[in-house]
């Protein structure tokens, strides 16, 4: 998905480093108005956990990047498969993980749009939590 000021994408390997920094950044932030659960200078996962998780498809990982190829909003999926045992019917859930946008892009309407790209993930019915 693409708009003037900014493209809806997957993340790849050469995305690493800045979503480390983001993911760094908002820890900040977090750890400035929860010092009791989050450690300054910290963050979710290190450079080598999302190559791995890029590159094994483990999580998805959408962003939003501006003109200049910067990094404005990411956000991270977990997909679970119900096998259909048990409670559940078969069918596969998308847990978000982890969802950040960057402080100068808050007003430019990014947010929440590399959600929409998830909902029609292969174009599977899924249940997003």
């Amino acid at each position: 998905m693409q708009s003037d000021n900014f493209q809806i994408r997957r993340a790849d390997s050469e995305d690493v480093e800045q979503l480390g920094r983001l993911l760094e950044s908002v820890c900040g932030v977090h750890a400035d108005g929860c010092p009791d659960l989050f450690r300054l200078g910290g963050r979710k996962y290190n450079n080598e956990s999302l190559a791995r998780m890029i590159e094994d498809h483990s999580s998805l990982i959408y962003e939003a990047v501006d003109g200049n190829g910067y990094l404005m909003e990411h956000v991270f999926y977990q997909i679970i498969c119900h096998d259909g045992r048990g409670a559940m019917l078969r069918h596969k859930t998308m847990y978000n993980d982890d969802l950040c946008v960057g402080d100068p892009y808050l007003a430019e309407g990014a947010v929440g749009l590399s959600i929409c790209m998830c909902k029609n993930w292969q174009g599977e019915k899924i249940v997003i939590t």
